[in-house]
């Protein structure tokens, strides 16, 4: 996947002479010149290897791959494409270039990251990426226990807010609803009757005073 980004930009050059182009066919795939792909058993796996700005294909055994640098691949890669869009619920096809500013990253914090084999980062980053969705399942399942949790919902935002509001919520590593929430709940209680409420209808403001003076109208 970051390679088919890389070639849609421009040509790979192979080690073995020709270059490597992107193609559709109904998804997007590397293509290159007759006999490019070494022949393979079934069960047995292509890696692609990227040095010295050539690209080379491998032939291994699903065995060479190591459950712990697969896990390994995934907190680092997983880390660096949060860190930039946390509560995106996208796919890695939606952002190829977020996925290889990871990939970039990640290379820096462990120049070794991908010099072994690992299952492709379609299926290995996946459930990683959607565990925004287990976190909001969580987060809404402790309130509705909690009890006293009614509905709580946004529309007819205007763009320009939602979007500082998204950003505020970025930062401080939260989904923004439960921004807003935490927001609304730090105003209510620095106004100046929080420490004494009472019933709503001390809240609406007196009528006005009526004028002392006669009105006048002009004919």
């Amino acid at each position: 996947m970051p390679l088919v980004a890389c070639a849609g930009q421009a040509p790979l050059r192979l080690a073995s002479g020709g270059e490597v182009m992107t193609a559709a066919f109904g998804h997007s795939a590397l293509v290159g010149p007759p006999g490019w792909l070494p022949d393979a058993a079934p069960g047995q796996l292509l890696g692609l290897r990227l040095e010295g700005g050539l690209l080379s294909v491998e032939v291994h055994d699903a065995t060479v791959i190591s459950e712990e640098r697969d896990r390994r691949v995934r907190q680092v890669l997983t880390t660096h494409y949060r860190t930039e869009e946390w509560f995106a619920e996208d796919e890695l096809e939606a952002r190829p270039g977020a996925l290889n500013r990871a990939i970039g990253y990640g290379l820096l914090e462990d120049p070794g990251l991908l010099t072994s084999p690992v299952t492709p980062l379609n299926e290995l980053l996946y459930d990683a990426l959607h565990e925004v969705d287990r976190v909001s399942q969580s987060r809404d399942r402790q309130a509705w226990e909690a009890g006293d949790c009614v509905t709580f919902g946004i529309s007819g935002m205007p763009e320009a807010l939602c979007t500082e509001l998204s950003r505020r919520a970025h930062t401080y590593g939260m989904p923004l609803d439960q921004y807003v929430i935490l927001a609304l709940g730090h105003l209510a209680w620095r106004t100046p009757f929080a420490e004494d409420v009472g019933p709503w209808e001390s809240w609406v403001p007196d009528p006005p005073e009526p004028l002392d003076h006669p009105r006048v109208r002009s004919v």
